[in-house]
């Protein structure tokens, strides 16, 4: 029976930050979306394709080491409750220990100040070209807020706050 962790959140919350001390930490592995999706980004492909090809991709690696009892820890945005909802359905736990962690940032003066650094240096996924774009890309859908809060509540383990 292994242990899977599952970091999510929005970006620059602190998701590979905490995955990476956390698999050093345990002498586990760590998969990322965002790996998957930058090194396909150079292909012909949108958007939505490589986010479906990376979400497959994910779903059955991870389901391959849960079937082997491997440990993991897993970096993924999912801050939206039903797509996160949609990706875990078709992943079979089995016996293991699962915990999830909904990393936040508190302070939106140092989420703003990580998303600047990250429109000065950008990776292949990343789609936000101003703070501003970031909030509404990663927030667009706020009418559910309180729904997703009541959900957090209810189903994670742990918060993280930056």
């Amino acid at each position: 029976m292994g242990n899977i962790f599952i970091f999510r959140g929005k970006s620059a919350t602190g998701k590979t930050t905490i995955s990476n001390k956390l698999s050093q930490k345990l002498n586990i592995a760590v998969l990322r979306k965002d790996d998957i999706y930058d090194s396909l980004a150079s292909s012909n492909f949108t958007h939505g394709m490589l986010n479906d090809i990376c979400y497959k991709s994910l779903k059955k690696i991870i389901q391959t080491n849960i079937d082997l009892n491997n440990s993991l820890v897993i970096d993924i945005a999912l801050h939206h409750n039903p797509y996160l909802i949609e990706f875990l359905s078709d992943i079979n736990f089995k016996s293991s220990n699962v915990y999830q962690f909904l990393c936040i940032c508190s302070d939106n003066d140092i989420w703003r100040k990580r998303v600047y650094e990250r429109i000065l240096n950008p990776t292949p996924n990343q789609l936000f070209k101003s703070v501003e774009q970031a909030g509404t890309i990663l927030c667009k859908e706020r009418h559910c807020a309180d729904e997703r809060r009541n959900y957090y509540r209810q189903r994670e383990k742990f918060r993280f706050n930056c």
